[in-house]
């Protein structure tokens, strides 16, 4: 049987960084690391190359309303990096934790920097708020 070489594909957002990402089933996985400034805290974040997130946990069922595909790749990403991070959420070099709250700000924030349309950002923020604490 012959292996299916994974497919590279670039994200260009209209304003925020580019970056490399590979598909594999329902997982996105960094090709490259991903230097983005996190708005909220105006600070700079790094993420590793190979970090692999899921886009959105968006239900099925919800899809109708609000696809995940149609709340960008960036906010997604940043969103499921700082979830996965260990113990007290710290970020190196930066002087203090990441909340949960401010997570899901961050999460808001980058979707309408990305263009998604207002009610489709605050609805999935709204949607976080209340099962993000099954994550964290």
């Amino acid at each position: 049987m012959k292996k299916r070489k994974l497919q590279v594909e670039r994200y260009q957002s209209k304003n925020l960084p580019t970056i490399w990402l590979t598909r594999v089933g329902e997982h996105w996985i960094t090709q490259s690391d991903y230097l983005i400034e996190v708005p909220v805290r105006n600070e700079s974040l790094l993420i590793p190359i190979g970090f692999r997130f899921d886009l959105a946990s968006v239900p099925r069922w919800a899809w109708t309303l609000i696809a995940p595909f149609e709340l960008s790749l960036i906010a997604p990403l940043v969103h499921d990096y700082f979830y996965s991070l260990d113990g007290a959420k710290r970020i190196p070099g930066w002087d203090s934790p990441v909340t949960r709250e401010e997570a899901d700000e961050i999460f808001l924030a980058l979707m309408l920097i990305e263009g998604v349309p207002k009610w489709k950002a605050h609805l999935a923020y709204r949607a976080v708020r209340l099962a993000s604490w099954i994550w964290w």
